[in-house]
């Protein structure tokens, strides 16, 4: 018995964006704001000085157990002026779910208007608007498969807590596939919600506004052995222009066949 031995990741996604669809335009940034910012009550948006940072998931409502929703809360407690970003699927039991969801997150002490869900995106330009946002925390056991590629495509960093069974492995894949195990792939659930905070407080010292990135020369690095916010977007979309690592379909093809 031999074992085939899946190159580099087990979740090849093909292009999902040509090169000339990877700038954000202003027509998606002003659907950003609309449907995502405009959907958060201003006094919750904003705060001194500040602006909102954006934790998003975009898996169906099915991945999302109490222990990891009750994390995502965790995190927004200890990141003052952030929101979640989810989506709404049609066939999925959003109207069920979200109001459940909510009720969770006031017993918890949060505002449920931090829990901002939206309709599905405009599907020509949907991996653009996720761009926009800022960090994926991921679903476990059971990971986002194709939401996570999109992210990544889009330059958004995904954090990862992976377990024993394989589903819950994909995204950590696609990240070590991209360098970046040590950065965004969790040990524990503690772990999980500290890496989240850490990067959400990197791009606040930033200095960021309205949710556009700016870009500011040399990077210094980040604390301790987390790379800064900056660091590791520049990354991911250093690896994407490349085509390099996750982004290298025709490479996994070819060692795949060989």
């Amino acid at each position: 018995e031999k074992l085939l031995l899946l190159p580099r990741c087990k979740f090849p996604s093909g292009d999902l964006m040509k090169e000339d669809e990877e700038e954000v335009e202003k027509e998606d940034v002003e659907e950003f704001r609309r449907n995502v910012l405009g959907a958060v009550p201003g006094e919750v948006a904003k705060g001194p000085g500040e602006e909102t940072f954006v934790f998003c998931n975009f898996a169906k409502y099915f991945k999302m157990l109490p222990e990891v929703f009750e994390s995502w809360v965790r995190i927004l407690l200890r990141v003052p002026n952030s929101v979640l970003w989810m989506l709404a699927y049609r066939k999925d039991g959003a109207a069920e779910a979200i109001p459940h969801l909510r009720q969770v997150a006031a017993r918890m002490g949060l505002d449920p208007a931090r829990i901002v869900v939206t309709p599905l995106l405009d599907r020509e330009r949907h991996i653009q608007i996720k761009s926009l946002a800022h960090l994926v925390l991921d679903t476990s056991p059971y990971n986002g498969h194709l939401t996570a590629a999109e992210a990544l495509w889009a330059g958004l960093p995904v954090l990862t807590l992976p377990q024993a069974r394989l589903s819950s492995r994909v995204s950590s894949a696609m990240l070590r596939s991209l360098g970046l195990h040590s950065l965004l792939v969790s040990r524990s659930l503690q772990d999980y919600e500290d890496l989240a905070v850490t990067l959400a407080q990197s791009w606040r010292r930033a200095g960021r506004s309205g949710g556009e990135r700016k870009k500011q020369g040399k990077k210094k690095k980040g604390d301790g052995n987390v790379g800064s916010y900056d660091e590791i977007v520049e990354h991911i979309r250093e690896r994407r222009a490349q085509r390099r690592g996750f982004f290298d379909t025709a490479y996994w093809t070819q060692a795949f066949a060989s």
